[in-house]
């Protein structure tokens, strides 16, 4: 009988299973071979953002739990696996981006370690090609908020419009933000930034004027303009247009009678 060979490089091949957010199903299939016989490694979910960083190409990562493996006497291991988390298109305040991709990474068994060269992580010893995952339909969510609202109900601690949806996965981020479609140069809103769904899967974010000296101009004076609240959803398709309606709620600032 011939021994099969061994690959001259580590090498992570996951099963062709797509995922839908939040879960993995009955988990990802990972083979690994080429690696150093009857050691341990560690898997972990390598999701990847594009940030605020300035190198072209440029990302950071954020990890599911280290999985612990061991290769067998020819360096192979066979494993399926449910990490502990689902990726989400963003994270934190949304700045970050949506996600650019997720993979399975294969590190030693400490597992992810920060470069002391720079401000990454240590390159992993193999790398899977992009996991599939297909993201929630964004009209399962209910998005509430009142229609009009004038500029002086924004300012002050207990002021503000409170933004309410309803339909979200349990433990979803959620992202909200404003903007004006063309008009004058004005300002923007401020709010929480993020917020996450509860165990009902709703969430609240209120969202206030900038400052009493600063105020929200009102529709009329950024007409023909108008202004925007948009919410996006860490487990939610995201739209390829900024018009798509969506992806916002019109709202009127000022002239409420």
């Amino acid at each position: 009988m011939t021994t099969p060979a061994v690959p001259t490089t580590p090498t992570v091949v996951i099963g062709d299973a797509s995922f839908s957010a939040p879960s993995w199903g009955n988990g990802i299939s990972v083979d690994l071979s080429g690696f150093a016989p009857n050691t341990d490694f560690a898997l972990t979910i390598d999701s990847r953002y594009p940030g605020e960083s300035k190198t072209p190409g440029g990302y950071f990562s954020e990890f599911s739990t280290p999985l612990a493996v061991t290769t067998d006497d020819v360096g192979a291991a066979s494993v399926t696996w449910i990490p502990d988390s689902f990726p989400q298109m963003f994270t934190g305040s949304g700045e970050s981006g949506n996600l650019l991709n997720s993979y399975v990474r294969v590190d030693t068994a400490a597992g992810p370690q920060l470069d002391p060269a720079g401000s990454g992580y240590i390159d992993p010893l193999a790398l899977s090609s992009p996991l599939s995952l297909n993201y929630l339909p964004r009209d399962e969510v209910s998005v509430e908020a009142q229609s009009c609202i004038e500029p002086e109900q924004l300012v002050g601690d207990q002021a503000g419009l409170s933004v309410t949806l309803t339909g979200l996965v349990p433990g979803e981020i959620i992202y909200l933000s404003s903007f004006q479609t063309g008009g004058p140069v004005s300002y923007s809103f401020q709010s929480a930034g993020s917020s996450t769904a509860d165990e009902t899967g709703s969430a609240v974010i209120r969202m206030t004027g900038n400052s009493a000296m600063y105020p929200v101009s009102t529709s009329a004076m950024i007409a023909p303009g108008e202004w925007r609240v948009y919410w996006a959803g860490g487990y939610r398709v995201t739209s390829s247009s900024p018009d798509d309606p969506a992806d916002f709620i019109p709202l009127t600032i000022g002239g409420c009678g």
